[in-house]
């Protein structure tokens, strides 16, 4: 792969990224918190995997990046507002 096929990659996972935020985003904040975050962390370790396993050469082609780094910005989107709010149940109210 070159520099501009690793570049477009790149693009496709923020773009999907940005605008999966405003379609999927709510999930985090309207699903339970305990089943929304291992499940989303649970599609983002498998697909890093896959990204890992590309990496070894037993996958060919582009279109598996594409694909892998598609669904990582779509499950990133969602785990973002699970994790806010975990973090905001640490602290109190007042």
């Amino acid at each position: 792969m070159t520099r501009k096929d690793l570049s477009d990659i790149d693009t496709v996972n923020f773009f999907v990224y940005g605008l999966s935020q405003f379609i999927t985003g709510s999930v985090g904040d309207n699903f339970r918190l305990d089943v929304v975050m291992p499940v989303t962390y649970t599609v983002q370790a498998l697909c890093f995997a896959g990204v890992g396993v590309a990496g070894l050469d037993l996958y060919s082609g582009q279109w598996w990046y594409y694909l892998m780094f598609t669904l990582i910005g779509v499950f990133q989107c969602i785990v973002f507002p699970s994790f806010i709010g975990v973090i905001a149940a640490w602290f109190p109210k007042h």
